[in-house]
């Protein structure tokens, strides 16, 4: 196994941690998380941006995975809708 495979391995057992103490705790997981964020089930205020922010995350990381991107598409562009839709949770939030 070279440097990088465990590296992997190491982030994919850190999640398995963080997703096993959710359940356990009765918190949050990621799953949890990302239907609120992106108002998936309920119609919250900005869920059409929500929503199109969630698809449009999707298909840059196909877009990714299918040709092998270089550094712009793996690591910014996919990242970007999350973090729009995690600050526009946020400031609504605040208004409210």
């Amino acid at each position: 196994m070279d440097t990088w495979t465990l590296i992997w391995l190491f982030w994919l057992g850190i999640f398995l941690v963080c997703e096993l103490a959710a359940v356990i705790l009765h918190k949050r997981t990621l799953t949890g998380q990302v239907v609120d964020w992106f108002s998936l089930r309920l119609r919250k205020p900005y869920w059409i941006v929500r929503r199109v922010i969630f698809v449009t995350f999707w298909v840059l990381l196909g877009v990714h995975f299918y040709f092998q991107a270089p550094v712009l598409w793996s690591v910014i562009l996919p990242g970007i809708p999350f973090a729009a839709v995690i600050v526009l949770s946020s400031l609504y939030e605040q208004r409210s």
